[in-house]
């Protein structure tokens, strides 16, 4: 009888990483939908100043970082 292996399949890791990927991409999405609207809304007298995008570099690559364990 094979012993079983305590980490997961390979497929496993990779649909994992596959799904992480995705919900990655759909926050980023929304993030930057949000990011666009608040600018709209200022260039229209609208809205308040928006933070400076470097303030939003954390916030945008955080996800990316934890992806990638870089």
């Amino acid at each position: 009888m094979r012993n079983t292996p305590t980490t997961p399949e390979p497929a496993d890791r990779l649909t994992a990483f596959g799904n992480r990927l995705v919900d990655v991409h759909l926050w980023l999405r929304e993030e930057l939908a949000r990011l666009r609207s608040g600018l709209d809304a200022f260039l229209s007298g609208e809205g308040e100043r928006p933070r400076d995008p470097r303030a939003h570099r954390l916030a945008l690559c955080s996800p990316l970082h934890d992806l990638t364990g870089r």
